[in-house]
């Protein structure tokens, strides 16, 4: 990760977030060089680490390891990509820039599959997921694979969802309550709901998501390929648009300026690379890189 500075005007100077913080007139952002996915399914689990620069292409050699899962949540903690649950585990990996383990594996809160996450304040949030049944579990974890606090229950139920932080929250967006959903879910660093849900652009099932520009941006899912993007208040921004390749359960992170989006099933697995603006445009022609699996699992370092 580094640091990007951009020279735009802020009216309200008392706002900050994990994401950014405020220095007179300017932004500083973070600035992240790597994509990093883990696991994913490719005839069965696996514990690929597979990192991609913000061209598209890979970098360095694939490694393997800690506990093989797919379908996990994924987010940036502490400079290092923490992977919680998956594969109905309850385990926390967490995974440097090289690629490579950092200390030794965790488990924490309830053992789930098909949740999304998100840095959060400096946690990782992870919501939602499949039990037992669709979930609705807050599982906070920090950047030493400890769980934060207790969990908590909010929102509508559902599993197969993706999430980005979105100013100060996690905003969490579609998936499955018993069909597609189009719901946007805000969750906050204490683990409790920010406002009311609300809803926005298409129901659909396996949306991935990044935090890209000031609104999470999400794309693909079930037989799309489409992107939404939605602002801090939970409400669609512009139209959605149509982009690369139709695929499900993809990976994402955000990469440089733009949402990268790895991986995924276009009926058979794939190893695409799709770089989405921050205006749900396409950046460049979609690449390949590494192994072809679907159920991989993104994070920014």
């Amino acid at each position: 990760m580094k640091l990007g500075l951009e020279n735009s005007f802020i009216i309200n100077y008392g706002s900050s977030s994990a994401d950014k913080i405020y220095l007179g007139v300017f932004e500083i952002w973070r600035y992240y060089v790597i994509g990093m996915f883990y696991g994913g399914d490719i005839v069965s689990t696996d514990d690929i680490v597979t990192r991609i620069d913000p061209a598209g292409a890979i970098i360095g050699s694939e490694t393997n390891i800690g506990t093989p899962r797919d379908s996990m949540g994924g987010a940036d903690v502490g400079g290092n990509g923490l992977y919680y649950a998956g594969s109905s585990t309850n385990k926390v990996t967490r995974i440097d820039s090289a690629g490579a383990i950092v200390g030794s594996e965790t488990t924490a809160g309830t053992a789930r599959r098909a949740l999304a996450g998100a840095l959060v304040g400096s946690n990782g949030l992870f919501y939602a997921g499949f039990d037992s049944w669709y979930a609705d579990e807050v599982t906070r974890i920090d950047y030493a694979g400890v769980i934060v606090g207790s969990e908590t229950n909010i929102g509508t139920a559902r599993w197969t969802l993706g999430g980005a932080l979105v100013e100060a929250n996690g905003l969490f967006y579609g998936g499955n309550t018993g069909s597609s959903s189009n719901l946007v879910t805000r969750i906050d660093s204490a683990g409790a709901i920010v406002g009311s849900e609300t809803t926005a652009g298409t129901a659909r099932e396996n949306p991935c998501g990044a935090s890209v520009g000031a609104n999470g941006l999400f794309y693909g899912g079930t037989a799309t390929n489409k992107v939404t993007r939605i602002d801090s208040a939970g409400a669609i921004v512009g139209s959605e648009t149509t982009v690369g390749t139709v695929r499900t359960n993809m990976a994402g992170a955000r990469v440089g300026a733009n949402g990268l989006f790895y991986a995924g099933s276009t009926g058979a697995d794939s190893n695409l690379v799709t770089r989405i603006d921050q205006y749900g445009a396409i950046v460049g022609s979609e690449t390949t890189a590494g192994t072809a699996r679907n159920a991989a699992t993104g994070a920014s370092v």
